[in-house]
């Protein structure tokens, strides 16, 4: 049985709202968008169209959209029109409402909001039904917006994170992750001051690439003319790398550690580490970027995780988000660096 036959049985609108299958719904709306992707992949941009016009013509997405402009913080401001869809029933009937033929939207209602300085912000407030078109229609704009855009904008995407890590030394990584980049990519770039190294996983031969690249300052200069930063140029190298199975290798590694007593080159301690900043990823995501202090891992927890005869604790971490994955440095009442993460508000 498909969603719409489903989701019509009823005729009372209070029953069919409470009755609706929203795993089902999302499903559906889900499968058509990755179609989207696909035909935009292929640039077969008739399909994408017609695609489109069935996803915005589904009972599913119509749904969805009425769901979205009804559990959001707004769902009880109103429109020009002044009407809410706050009952099981209302909000029934405006997924039959919402249909392009015919449809005009109506004026903002203006309303001024207070600014700091005194002053008066101006905000227009569409209707709910204008509210749900957009939604509605974001469904299937979305998957083309997000499969042609910048592959290395990361500030207010849906599902895709860049997280920045600052630790001492004046060390930093950026990690970027997505859900819905419809390419695949497993790579890591290390930077340092002589040479630049990438590590991609999914490349079949050169797995391991060494770049002769660097920036190079002058070693002396005299007036501020001569001080300018140089690029320097050079091979690239690829060194051999046995191929192995990488599922065996752990295996004997584990094996090695337990037989010789030695230390894992991943051990529980940094599998603890990893689980702390994620935590604090998703406690910083629910509180608008706030600050989250990352505790230290108990000594009784370290030599459990890591069982050597002097367990290192890890250093205690400051984590935010913000929309745009810029880096910020913090220091401790002692002036010595956090290890620190900056992650955008749509992280995961």
């Amino acid at each position: 049985m498909n969603v719409d036959s489903s989701m019509c049985a009823s005729s009372d609108p209070t029953k069919a709202w409470e009755q609706l299958d929203w795993t089902q719904c999302e499903r559906q709306a889900s499968r058509l968008q990755a179609r989207i992707v696909k035909a935009t992949r292929e640039g077969r941009w008739g399909k994408v169209k017609a695609l489109q016009r069935l996803l915005t013509h589904s009972f599913a997405a119509k749904a969805l959209a009425v769901k979205r402009v009804t559990e959001n913080q707004g769902k009880n401001t109103p429109g020009v029109d002044g009407k809410i869809w706050s009952t099981p029933a209302a909000k029934s009937k405006a997924i039959k409402s919402l249909e392009r033929h015919g449809y005009r939207p109506q004026p903002l209602r203006r309303v001024y909001i207070p600014k700091a300085n005194g002053k008066l912000r101006p905000l227009g407030i569409p209707t709910m039904k204008d509210r749900a078109m957009q939604a509605l229609y974001l469904l299937a704009l979305a998957p083309v917006a997000e499969t042609t855009a910048d592959k290395n904008s990361y500030g207010f995407r849906p599902e895709r994170s860049a997280i920045c890590l600052t630790f001492p030394k004046q060390r930093s990584a950026i990690i970027h992750s997505s859900w819905l980049d419809p390419r695949k990519v497993r790579e890591m770039t290390i930077v340092g001051s002589k040479r630049m190294i990438v590590y991609d996983d999914l490349a079949l031969l050169e797995k391991i690439r060494v770049f002769d690249m660097r920036v190079e300052r002058p070693p002396h200069y005299d007036t501020f003319g001569e001080f300018q930063y140089a690029y320097h140029y050079g091979d690239m190298h690829a060194p051999y790398i046995k191929q192995e199975e990488p599922l065996k290798t752990e295996c004997q590694h584990f094996l090695d550690c337990i037989k010789h007593g030695a230390k894992p080159l991943s051990c529980g301690t940094r599998g603890l580490e990893l689980v702390k900043i994620l935590e604090a990823s998703s406690e910083s995501l629910r509180h608008d970027g706030a600050v989250v202090q990352l505790s230290k891992t108990s000594s009784r927890l370290a030599s459990l995780a890591a069982p050597t005869s002097n367990p290192r604790r890890p250093k205690s971490a400051k984590m935010l988000t913000n929309g745009s994955g810029r880096q910020r440095r913090a220091t401790n009442n002692n002036g010595n660096p956090h290890y620190k993460i900056a992650m955008n508000a749509n992280g995961h």
